[in-house]
């Protein structure tokens, strides 16, 4: 093996760019080489070129897996309707895969990438960052030191902004899903709820959700689930239209026999928080926070992830955030759907495997 694992970017400038700072993340990581980057717009693919010192530029990421050989290949566009496609393209050339989140439309895209992976003998990883991140270990150290008592009820709550409902779901809660299950375990069962202002969501009102994330519906959502470990879980989005991000409630909420510890979001405070008061009334100041810091942006937590992941590569190992990990992530939120248009409780995993509201929105992709 060469000194440096050579890395091919795809990025569409105008279509999801590059990800949350996926390409600069990577590029910041001492092991690789950034060989090549894809992109059908000059200017943003000359601008990611220039901030990962890429050495060649291509139009087409079909003709940067022909004519490159490649270690890894970051599929970066926040816009996922081409996933799959890209995905699969990238491990049958040979390469192994990150990914950004949400890795793809439904849970049969999200399969056919995970067999594709397994035919090849490649990794494929998910951009859920938080699992690599130093802040996070410190808040499941804290849940785990037992100085607050028994984990009772994770509670994660989206960012409550003009996406309120299905957008806000499929856009964030993917990183609240993963990190509950890395605390709860496995989830068993799911009852969700979701909400037309003061109406039942019925699947007449899907509709295409913008950033090509797929068909979503409703203005807010209630779910709850229960986990292997004995926990119960409820992740929540309501049309509250919290437009400034440091108000923003995005966040996960433990709550324990003995206190509760709060995991913001980077762009809030980037704070761990804890209470030793299993209940707060409006006077209780009992808040101690923990001498944490975030990456300053984006790009940190990719950089985090790539070292993981290039050690996933050469120890033969899986990476902390693999595709099976994105796979379980949507099938959480996926399952909210499931259950309120069923009406009950359904069990995870799902056998069911088209998206909930697919028959709404048949002009989409699968």
């Amino acid at each position: 093996m060469s000194d440096f694992l050579r890395v091919g970017i795809i990025g569409h400038g105008g279509h999801g760019d590059y990800g949350h700072q996926i390409d600069a993340g990577f590029a910041a990581e001492p092991r690789v080489l950034v060989a090549a980057v894809s992109d059908p717009d000059p200017r943003t693919r000359a601008a990611a070129a220039a901030r990962t010192a890429a050495q060649m530029q291509y139009k087409s990421y079909s003709e940067m897996l022909d004519r490159e050989d490649l270690d890894i290949v970051l599929v970066c566009p926040r816009w996922i309707v081409r996933h799959e496609e890209m995905v699969v393209a990238a491990l049958e050339a040979g390469a192994h895969v990150y990914c950004e989140k949400p890795l793809g439309q439904d849970l049969m895209q999200v399969d056919r990438m995970l067999a594709a992976a397994e035919k090849a003998g490649r990794l494929l990883a998910t951009a859920l960052p938080a699992v690599h991140e130093p802040r996070f270990r410190r808040f499941t150290d804290l849940l785990a030191g037992g100085e607050l008592g028994e984990p009772l009820h994770l509670r994660g709550l989206c960012k409550w902004d003009h996406r309120a409902g299905g957008q806000d779901l499929f856009v964030l809660g993917g990183h609240l899903a993963d990190a509950m299950r890395r605390i709860g375990g496995e989830p068993l069962t799911c009852s969700g709820y979701v909400g037309t202002g003061t109406k039942p969501f019925v699947l007449r009102e899907a509709r295409q959700g913008t950033e090509e994330v797929g068909p979503v519906g409703g203005d807010r959502i209630h779910a709850t689930y229960t986990f292997e470990r004995g926990l119960v879980g409820t992740v929540e989005s309501w049309p509250c239209a919290i437009e400034d991000r440091a108000e923003q409630p995005y966040r996960l909420e433990v709550h324990c026999t003995r206190g509760i510890a709060v995991w913001r979001a980077p762009y809030a405070d980037g704070s761990v928080w804890y209470t030793r008061k299993p209940v707060i009334y409006a006077r209780h100041d009992d808040w101690h926070q923990l001498d944490t810091e975030p990456p300053r942006a984006y790009a940190g937590y990719h950089t985090y992830a790539a070292t993981d992941f290039v050690d996933a590569i050469l120890q033969g190992r899986d990476p902390a955030c693999s595709g099976r990990d994105g796979a379980a992530a949507a099938q959480m939120l996926h399952a909210i759907y499931w259950s309120h248009l069923e009406g009950r409780t359904v069990r995870l995993p799902l056998t069911e495997r088209r998206h909930p509201l697919r028959g709404a929105d048949e002009d989409q992709g699968g």
